[in-house]
């Protein structure tokens, strides 16, 4: 897989007096992306923290280029982009008819219920590294 493809309608709750899509917005989006990317490759929220594990966001980036509005139908492309035993990085682009709108990254650290940082099992470290080589 190289990259995961998660599509969003923007809807009313997504606009601001303006009319354009809420700036924060992009964020819960690239949140419900990351959370189908992980499930397709086997990775899910709740299966991580069954096992212990937590991913906090530790840095998010966005760079807006054009503004989405009411009844867009935005394409968000996301693929894991790095990998280092204990840190993630997801990059996103959110586009709309073939244009790029925008884009980012979130980082991750794997932590434990107490917030130390905890190394994943050897299946998840194969799972991401396999997914990084692919991208």
């Amino acid at each position: 897989m190289n990259r995961f493809i998660y599509n969003y309608r923007v809807r009313y709750k997504d606009i601001d007096k303006m009319g354009v899509m809420y700036y924060s917005r992009y964020f819960e989006i690239f949140e419900e992306a990351r959370t189908e990317l992980l499930r397709e490759i086997g990775l899910t929220y709740k299966e991580l923290e069954e096992k212990g594990y937590y991913l906090p966001v530790v840095e998010a980036y966005c760079n807006y280029k054009r503004s989405a509005y009411y009844d867009d139908l935005l394409t968000v492309e996301c693929f894991v982009a790095e990998f280092s035993i204990v840190k993630i990085r997801i990059n996103y682009e959110v586009v709309r008819d073939k244009d790029l709108i925008g884009s980012g990254h979130t980082v991750h650290v794997f932590i434990d219920n107490n917030g130390k940082i905890k190394r994943p099992d050897k299946n998840t470290i194969s799972i991401l590294k396999l997914i990084v080589k692919n991208n």
